[in-house]
């Protein structure tokens, strides 16, 4: 919004949207992004199924991996696909994961399924390693709610699509303040905590300066989403690792070993790859 904000007053005229009516992609669109929308989904599944995550990291995460692999990476940010591809189906594809820990340990992986385990125990079901057996019905009507509910933003989104087109041509200014005041909302809502909003603004000035200066906003808000599951899980391993030193305990496991090794590949990839394709050239 602060952004939306400075290109008014610089004004920098927004691209037009001609919104009428959905435009499905041709097979020459898809040729090329099945590997991306697998990519994404796997990814959006595996967040989903880590308690906490939820949707906003499995987005980021598959947009920053993407942009990373993609061939077309230095178009996201300006319309390309893959970006495209990427978020949505990673993000549509967090619900199924999250139903894992959901159902089968009575674990919620996000807010909205704390909601459907909540509604569960109110009608006398325990969800967890028992649910399956003792009510096949309600996990398979679950399944099929999903999947239907995925087939049917098809016609959804066919028949909202043009009142969404005369939304986005509302004046600038009525449409950001409405924003605005549902946003502060949010923020204020779930603890009633006036340092929450003054927070919220805080961050939106350092995100809008980042922007400006054309530093990447999606690293940080994923650190900042995952950083209380990190020093939760380092919490957990300094207890259980009693006397042990805690370089030792970390590294003690293979499996332990294996995945600090992807993690500091994934990390010095991007440091890396710039001296690799000089090495080339």
């Amino acid at each position: 919004l602060f952004y939306r904000a400075y290109e008014v007053h610089a004004n920098v005229e927004p691209t037009a949207i001609d919104c009428k009516r959905i435009s499905f992609p041709t097979w020459q669109e898809w040729k090329g992004r099945g590997l991306i929308l697998l990519r994404s989904s796997l990814i959006g599944v595996g967040l989903g199924i880590l308690p906490g995550t939820g949707a906003t990291a499995a987005t980021f995460v598959s947009y920053s991996s993407a942009k990373r692999l993609s061939k077309n990476g230095e178009n996201f940010g300006k319309g390309e696909p893959d970006g495209l591809v990427a978020a949505e189906s990673s993000n549509n594809a967090v619900a199924g994961g999250a139903m894992v820990p959901t159902l089968a340990l009575g674990i919620p992986g996000e807010p909205v399924m704390a909601l459907m385990l909540a509604t569960l125990t109110l009608h006398g079901i325990t969800p967890g390693v028992r649910l399956m057996a003792d009510n096949p019905d309600i996990v398979y009507s679950t399944f099929l709610s999903l999947i239907l509910a995925n087939l049917l933003i098809i016609p959804t989104a066919i028949i909202t699509v043009r009142g969404f087109g005369k939304l986005i041509k509302f004046p600038t200014a009525i449409l950001l303040g409405i924003i605005v005041v549902c946003s502060l909302l949010g923020v204020y809502l779930p603890r009633s905590n006036m340092f929450d909003v003054w927070m919220a603004l805080l961050i939106g000035v350092i995100a809008f300066l980042m922007r400006f200066a054309d530093f990447p906003v999606a690293p940080f808000l994923i650190g900042y989403v995952l950083s209380a599951q990190l020093e939760y899980r380092l919490g957990q391993a300094v207890i259980y690792k009693g006397d042990m030193p805690l370089t030792e305990y970390l590294f003690s496991a293979p499996v332990a070993l294996v995945l600090f090794a992807v993690s500091a590949c994934l990390l010095l990839a991007p440091m890396l790859r710039p001296l690799w394709a000089g090495r080339r050239k």
